[in-house]
């Protein structure tokens, strides 16, 4: 998980530009399967070991950050139609 986002920065440095709409979609979508990845993995370490009230603290504080990292990427989503709608409408204002 730490080799996915390390190549993102890198990717996103490489390039030398600003930080636009679909490279926040892709960092959104990165965070979203990260948290679940961690949330299961957590979730899984503290089943094995077979306390209830463990599994459920885990499981509730991993639900809570793939909601949150899910929300992040509706919004990530949702400004980059924005931003595609504005772009189509100056074009077709400066035609």
């Amino acid at each position: 998980m730490g080799l996915a986002w390390a190549a993102f920065a890198g990717w996103v440095l490489s390039r030398r530009r600003p930080l636009f709409a679909r490279d926040r979609v892709l960092g959104a979508r990165l965070a979203l399967v990260v948290t679940a990845v961690t949330g299961v993995a957590g979730v899984a370490g503290v089943a094995v070991r077979g306390n209830t009230a463990g599994t459920l603290a885990v499981a509730s504080a991993g639900a809570a950050l793939v909601a949150a990292a899910a929300l992040l990427l509706v919004r990530a989503k949702s400004r980059r139609r924005e931003l595609l709608e504005l772009r189509d409408t100056l074009r077709e204002d400066s035609s």
